[in-house]
């Protein structure tokens, strides 16, 4: 990929990292249930049957 297009994509995505919409996307808010700590998602992530044999000694 050339540089220049890397620099065009990086500039595009920073544009719209910053834009701000005139409408919102839904009419209600939605409850995405609050902060999640790290401890949850490496919970969640383990799953049931805790980590896999070939990521524990990572």
């Amino acid at each position: 990929m050339p540089e220049a297009e890397i620099i065009r994509e990086g500039v595009h995505l920073a544009a719209m990292a910053s834009w701000q919409w005139d409408e919102p996307f839904f009419e209600e808010p939605i409850d995405l249930g609050g902060r999640v700590s790290r401890e949850e998602i490496r919970q969640t992530a383990a799953g049931p049957a805790g980590p896999s044999p070939d990521r524990a000694a990572a």
